[in-house]
């Protein structure tokens, strides 16, 4: 349904399985990379025609050692500034993830 959007690396959180858990498996699995949570946004719930989903967006760094990211389960990755998250075509609930992390970094 939205193929050849962007997204913000994530996923569906498996049984028993954190938020914070369920970001750092799916960065490994999606890009390869390792990370670590630094940070949590409000979550966000929004309704599409054909479901509802609940987004636990979490602030994560690079974890030193890492790999760099490459396409292990996306079409396409790289690593682009908050400012231009606009001129990409992003799923809608990620709309308020954006905002939330503009305001969180616009923060002194």
């Amino acid at each position: 349904m939205y193929a050849g959007w962007w997204e913000i690396p994530g996923g569906k959180i498996d049984p028993g399985e954190t938020p914070e858990a369920g970001v750092l498996r799916e960065l490994r699995e999606e890009v390869g990379i390792e990370a670590e949570v630094i940070g949590a946004l409000e979550a966000v719930e929004h309704a599409y025609e054909h479901a509802r989903v609940r987004l636990h967006p979490r602030l994560c760094r690079l974890a030193p050692g890492s790999p760099a990211p490459r396409p292990i389960e996306v079409a396409e990755c790289r690593w682009i500034p908050v400012a231009t998250m606009g001129d990409f075509r992003f799923p809608e609930a990620n709309d308020a993830v954006v905002r939330a992390l503009r305001i969180h970094l616009a923060r002194p």
